[in-house]
């Protein structure tokens, strides 16, 4: 089976999980949605537990992706940088309600435990990513509470109806704001250079 089948399958797997839960996903029911027969969803996944090990997989490594290339533009974009790790977190991890995470937690801890291990190396990297670019008067500690609880608090769908804006618009909002506000001034190539 081609990868881009398995990631069809995977994605219309969270959607479907995220509307309904991990428990009440019905592997034929998501077949039909597909248009593929139950079988193929069976020969890409064997079982629901390989389904929800790969669905966390495929957002660890593109929250992984996302640090890296975090790395590359820190130095130069840091805006950017910080709204790509940014938006690959709340992406992975709260576009999903309690339930969602509820249900894999108790029904898949394994998994679950290894997702959260594999996120919280992934943010404590982007931690020290972002950290030297954070403006010498600035309380690093204060500071991540600051946008990590703006972020959450968007996140709330009346919230974001209220602004009339899109989960992603809201974000890049707040981490624009974060960024005027505790990040050092734009630094220039020779610095950077200096540096290296």
């Amino acid at each position: 089976m081609k990868e881009t089948a398995a990631n069809r399958i995977i994605q219309a797997f969270a959607e479907r999980a995220r509307l309904v839960g991990v428990r009440k996903v019905v592997m034929a029911d998501l077949a039909k949605g597909l248009g593929i027969s139950t079988a193929t969803v069976y020969r890409a996944f064997a079982t629901k537990t390989e389904l929800v090990s790969a669905m966390l997989n495929h957002w660890t490594d593109g929250f992984l992706a996302a640090v890296e290339q975090a790395k590359d533009t820190a130095n130069t974009a840091p805006s950017d940088a910080l709204s790509a790790l940014v938006i690959a977190f709340v992406d992975v991890r709260e576009r999903f309600n309690d339930t969602f995470w509820n249900q894999v937690r108790t029904d898949y801890p394994i998994l679950y435990e290894a997702f959260e291990t594999h996120l919280t190396q992934g943010t404590d990297y982007a931690r020290g990513i972002i950290a030297p670019l954070l403006r010498a008067d600035v309380d690093g500690v204060l500071a991540e509470f600051m946008l990590t609880s703006s972020i959450t608090s968007i996140l709330d769908d009346r919230r974001l109806t209220e602004l009339k804006r899109s989960r992603r618009d809201a974000v890049l909002g707040i981490v624009d704001l974060w960024t005027s506000a505790f990040l050092q001034g734009p630094r220039s190539n020779e610095s950077i250079s200096k540096e290296h």
